[in-house]
């Protein structure tokens, strides 16, 4: 979304997915009040408010579904865990003194916690860019609509 106004001595043309996200909330401040000073028509106020409340409820959606996938991931590795339990000890059925099955299977377990790490780190910068967004949104509410 590009946000466009002009003041006295300034046009400003701002993107605002990269500047919301990359700037410092002073910053933010700053550019609202310029845009405040420049009379924004109460639609245009109300679209970016839109586009705000839109992007948080697709982190909330992004967070849920990476959850979800959390989970399974956790599930999946205590499976794992319990199978490799199994192939190491001689009380088990499934033991196995083939050390290249044992191995392929620590891997595997290996990359099953790497997944989850990412995942939980994705929800966690998600988490944040919400946090961002929501900031902004209350900002905008108090600079621009008053309130």
């Amino acid at each position: 979304m590009e946000i466009k106004y002009i003041t006295s001595n300034v046009r400003m043309n701002i993107q605002a997915d990269v500047f919301f996200m990359g700037a410092r909330i002073g910053q933010i401040r700053k550019m609202l009040k310029m845009y405040r000073e420049s009379g924004p028509m109460p639609e245009q106020v109300e679209e970016i408010k839109a586009w705000l409340e839109k992007g948080i409820q697709s982190e909330v959606v992004y967070q849920k579904e990476h959850a979800n996938a959390c989970m399974n991931l956790k599930s999946q590795l205590r499976e794992l865990e319990e199978e490799y339990e199994r192939m190491q000890s001689p009380c088990y059925a499934v033991f196995t003194r083939d050390k290249e099955k044992r191995a392929a299977k620590k891997k595997e377990i290996e990359d099953c916690r790497r997944s989850c790490r990412r995942c939980l780190s994705a929800i966690a910068q998600s988490q944040k860019r919400q946090k961002r967004r929501q900031d902004v949104l209350a900002d905008i509410k108090r600079i621009l609509v008053g309130g």
